[in-house]
């Protein structure tokens, strides 16, 4: 849509936890290419995103469109992916999703766009939300900040005090 309108392109993009295929039917609905990891998060129950709101979230949120289409599920999108901007994708390692996560950036990738996925070890469904318990999580957000740039002034003091130190709890 962007190059049809010929509007300018972001510096970048960051995908956090992404969910690019709602496609599947039933109680698949939404876990498409998410892998034999989504069949042991259903028995370990490590994510706190379950497969069964998974599929119920996917149905709603694709309504009638088709499921195996963009806008619905970038998966799918068609052509080359050259010239996007880069693309920076944090998902947990342990979360539901991550099996389609990888599946979409090794896709993608394949296409020609600049993926770079960062998984998160013990980390669940948008592990960045977790970063003030989690060390993994706190450390990607300071990649994040080398791959978009420095941080500001104000947060670099608020480093050097020891306001962003990662956490040594959990």
């Amino acid at each position: 849509m962007m190059r049809s309108r010929q509007l300018p392109f972001p510096r970048g993009a960051l995908l956090i936890s992404p969910w690019t295929d709602l496609s599947g039917d039933g109680a698949n609905a939404g876990l498409k290419h998410a892998g034999s990891l989504a069949l042991e998060q259903r028995s370990a129950g490590r994510d706190y995103l379950k497969p069964d709101m998974i599929a119920w979230i996917a149905k709603l949120a694709r309504g009638d469109m088709p499921a195996d289409r963009v806008p619905v599920s970038p998966m799918y999108a068609e052509g080359s992916l050259e010239g996007m901007p880069p693309i920076f994708v944090v998902y947990g390692e342990d979360e539901v999703l991550r099996g389609q996560i990888e599946a979409f950036c090794d896709t993608w990738s394949g296409k020609g766009a600049s993926v770079q996925a960062r998984g998160v070890a013990g980390g669940v469904h948008v592990p960045v939300m977790f970063n003030f318990c989690h060390g993994p999580s706190h450390d990607v957000l300071r990649e994040v900040s080398a791959v978009f740039g420095a941080p500001s002034k104000e947060a670099a003091a608020g480093e050097k005090q020891g306001l962003l130190a990662a956490p040594s709890c959990c």
